[in-house]
């Protein structure tokens, strides 16, 4: 029986905010956006910084070096952080599970600056059970580890949880452990298989 519904932060509870936000930098600063997105979702310093291994202006300094330009580090945070819109299906969908009492569960590559934004605008720590991030487990997602890492705060075994992600590496890994994993970044697939589990909620 599924107590446990997992939470894709960029992709299904938020809409797609990093790839809006590329697309914004790339406009405004004339970056070329394949250079956007190799420094922000592709670099070994990004991977450090969501894993908490370096600081980050040490990433936004990489970031300038790459860009040629001095973009403060301030900006860079409110703009991106401004991209992510709430999708309030997921988000009325999260509230009514918890009701339900069943648990919600965030495990989230991110910045850590991000996250502190994100929560300000949208209470973002507060809607969830579960929370497991990146910077605090030092690896990411498909790691194992971090799944490991859900599944010992949640208290739960891995079968008890239904993970949805639009990440096809991350469903085959959170499989291996056991999760109800499919592949999808739609609201509608999370409510069509907790009905198919006869989940009241």
């Amino acid at each position: 029986m599924i107590k446990g519904v997992y939470f894709d932060l960029d992709g299904i509870y938020f809409n797609r905010g990093m790839e809006d936000f590329i697309v914004w930098l790339s406009e405004t600063y004339f970056i070329p956006k394949h250079t956007v997105e190799a420094v922000f979702k592709r670099s070994k310093e990004a991977h450090d910084y969501k894993a908490g291994v370096i600081p980050s202006h040490s990433f936004y300094d990489y970031a300038n070096k790459i860009f040629g330009f001095q973009i403060p580090e301030r900006e860079y945070v409110l703009e991106m952080a401004a991209k992510f819109s709430l999708n309030q299906a997921a988000y009325e969908l999260s509230v009514r599970l918890k009701k339900a009492g069943i648990k919600t569960l965030l495990c989230a590559n991110i910045f850590e600056d991000l996250l502190v934004y994100l929560n300000h605008s949208y209470r973002l720590l507060e809607n969830f059970d579960v929370k497991i991030f990146s910077f605090n487990v030092h690896v990411l997602k498909p790691d194992i580890l971090m799944y490991e890492a859900l599944l010992e705060e949640s208290k739960l075994a891995a079968n008890q949880i239904l993970y949805v992600d639009d990440d096809n590496k991350s469903c085959i890994n959170a499989r291996k452990l056991g999760f109800i994993s499919h592949c999808s970044d739609q609201v509608e697939v999370i409510e069509r298989l907790l009905h198919q589990e006869n989940i009241v909620y």
